[in-house]
């Protein structure tokens, strides 16, 4: 049996994959730990996982009450490039020791250990290393670049020119295919595109809104299962474009759910 610790935050769409990874290692009689963040507990023990919180930083909520100008902030400093990880991931290894580690790749104080750390590491990109590292020229990318640096500086490592140098040396897992990837042509040799990952849920049922014989096509609108941000103009275009065409259109709102208006064809579903 393999002891396998999983870094995680409550990103939304990051955990899936790795649950999945996680239900098929349980399924193979290994031992599985996640380690993140208090408000993510009662989820992923639900779902049959021990679950250990970071000590120093595992209280930040990043849907928590907050003025929107200081989210992305607040997400750079506690989850993305948070200086905490330096001690938090040792510090629950050292009360729950692993064989492996397994790191969400946008965690970089995390990485940052990782790097450095005396045992086997993977690192997991829950989607395209492109669409969601930012270059480091953009507003997101510099904030997030600078702050790596930092912490990276305090715990001793060199600086890097880009985000992506702080997992380059270490095995990463993209649960997409590379023809998805805009960065899959300039991947590092350690990156391997392993193709969707979900997770395991109990078979059910679904009530569709359309009749049976409604043969046209159906298209899915879906945008992030995230609350970080306002996903209502992305799905207002949608719904605009898709309004006239022969289809039917089921609209997954997420969090928080979409209450504007759709188009006859439409059918909203949280």
């Amino acid at each position: 049996m393999t002891r396998f610790a999983f870094v995680t935050w409550d990103g939304g769409g990051n955990l899936p994959p790795a649950v999945g990874i996680a239900q098929e290692l349980a399924a193979r009689g290994n031992s599985i730990r996640f380690l993140g963040y208090e408000v993510q507990r009662a989820a992923i023990e639900a779902r049959g996982f021990d679950f250990s919180v970071l000590h120093r930083s595992g209280s930040f909520d990043a849907y928590g009450p907050m003025p929107p100008e200081q989210r992305l902030a607040a997400l750079i400093r506690n989850v993305w490039a948070c200086p905490e990880h330096l001690q938090d991931i040792p510090d629950a290894l050292a009360e729950h020791p692993a064989d492996l580690l397994v790191v969400d790749f946008v965690m970089n104080g995390a990485l940052a250990f990782a790097s450095q750390a005396a045992m086997p590491v993977a690192v997991l990109a829950h989607s395209g290393i492109g669409a969601l590292v930012p270059p480091p020229e953009s507003p997101m990318g510099a904030a997030r670049l600078t702050a790596t640096n930092e912490l990276r500086t305090a715990a001793g490592l060199p600086r890097v020119n880009r985000l992506n140098q702080g997992w380059d040396n270490l095995l990463t897992l993209v649960t997409t295919i590379p023809e998805l990837d805009p960065a899959a042509a300039t991947a590092a040799e350690t990156v391997r595109y392993v193709g969707p990952i979900r997770e395991r849920h109990p078979q059910s049922s679904w009530d569709s809104p359309w009749p049976p014989d409604d043969d046209r096509p159906l298209v899915l609108v879906s945008f992030s299962t995230t609350r970080l941000w306002d996903k209502r103009s992305r799905i207002e275009n949608s719904l605009e474009a898709l309004a006239s065409e022969q289809v039917r259109v089921l609209l997954a709102t997420g969090e928080p759910p979409y209450t504007g208006p759709l188009p006859p064809n439409a059918v909203a579903q949280q």
